[in-house]
């Protein structure tokens, strides 16, 4: 009954986090429908890549993931460009706020696990020990996301400078 509860609660956490997904896809169609447009999704191929057993190493499988992250980024720019072609600034505004600036974060944050795979496939063990160490301890996020969401800009300088008004060159 144990492994029950631990698979549902598992698939619970996996639904809601596509549920962000859910609503952005709902809100793109509204969006488009309502300019008299037509919404016609295909399918995201999933990437033709398998992990290797001996050692494990994550740059390839990665990679991957990031190539089609970076397909999506650059649809979205397309639309974006399409959309300033026709006039339509409502939708290139949408796209802009609720798409293209999550999908850069996305992005992102796969560089930089790129960048620490491809670090760390150099001691493939001790390593990859201590990447799956840190991202299990975040529930699979990269720890260093924050530093890239651009709305925690302000937030992050704020910190870093905190102690500056605290030293003899600037006295209150």
């Amino acid at each position: 009954m144990a492994h029950t509860d631990k698979v549902q609660k598992a698939l619970e956490e996996h639904s809601a986090a596509n549920i962000d997904e859910y609503v952005q896809t709902d809100c793109f169609n509204e969006k488009v429908a309502e300019r008299g447009g037509r919404s016609k999704p295909s399918d995201i191929p999933a990437p033709k890549v398998e992990w290797p057993d001996n050692p494990v190493d994550p740059v390839q499988p990665v990679y991957e993931a990031l190539k089609v992250e970076k397909g999506l980024l650059e649809d979205l720019l397309r639309l974006c460009k399409t959309a300033d072609e026709a006039g339509d600034y409502a939708l290139e505004d949408v796209v802009e706020t609720r798409f293209l600036k999550k999908e850069t974060k996305h992005v992102k944050d796969l560089g930089d696990l790129l960048q620490q795979c491809a670090r760390i496939s150099k001691q493939a063990g001790h390593g990859l020990y201590h990447l799956d160490k840190e991202l299990r301890k975040t529930d699979g996020l990269t720890p260093w996301a924050h530093a890239n969401n651009p709305d925690n800009t302000d937030r992050l300088l704020e910190e870093a400078t905190s102690d500056l008004k605290q030293t003899a060159l600037f006295p209150q």
